[in-house]
């Protein structure tokens, strides 16, 4: 890094001779190296955050807002950092994969006369109920609040 003078000598063949001396800058590379806490993240976590060396430059891609990826699907997509520069620029690329929650609805509903309601969490790979059950089908005869946990790679949603 640093200023080097170039000297630039010529002679015509009549013997008229010239010198120039002109500076030539060295510049360090732009460095537009990111990083995020992980490669995937589920679909109803927060925005993620992009950390980048350089912070002079832009983020760019699908659900890019300033230095934050807010997921808008599941899928891989692809964020592209970019520090300008006149003589020495550099571009960044990395793919983030937003996995799916296994979303299910347990609405609310009134139980009347010893009557019985029954819900099945079909999403996901596994469910856990409030009290501890890992059953899918679960009946209900009386009022009260219960909930359920779905997972699926990873992921929850409840």
């Amino acid at each position: 890094m640093g200023t080097y003078p170039v000297i630039h000598i010529s002679e015509t063949i009549e013997g008229c001779k010239g010198i120039d001396t002109f500076p030539i800058i060295v510049k360090s590379n732009k460095n537009a190296q990111f990083s995020t806490l992980k490669n995937e993240y589920c679909f109803n976590e927060s925005p993620i955050i992009l950390n980048a060396l350089d912070t002079s430059g832009i983020f760019y891609g699908v659900g890019i807002v300033k230095n934050q990826f807010n997921a808008i699907d599941t899928g891989t997509f692809t964020i592209s950092h970019i520090v300008n520069d006149v003589v020495c620029p550099d571009t960044q690329y990395k793919s983030i994969r937003i996995k799916p929650i296994p979303y299910f609805n347990l609405r609310d509903t009134n139980i009347c006369n010893s009557g019985t309601v029954t819900y099945t969490v079909n999403e996901g790979n596994s469910v856990v109920w409030e009290n501890g059950s890992t059953n899918r089908t679960r009946s209900f005869n009386q009022t009260g609040k219960y909930s359920a946990t779905s997972y699926l790679d990873g992921c929850s949603y409840n």
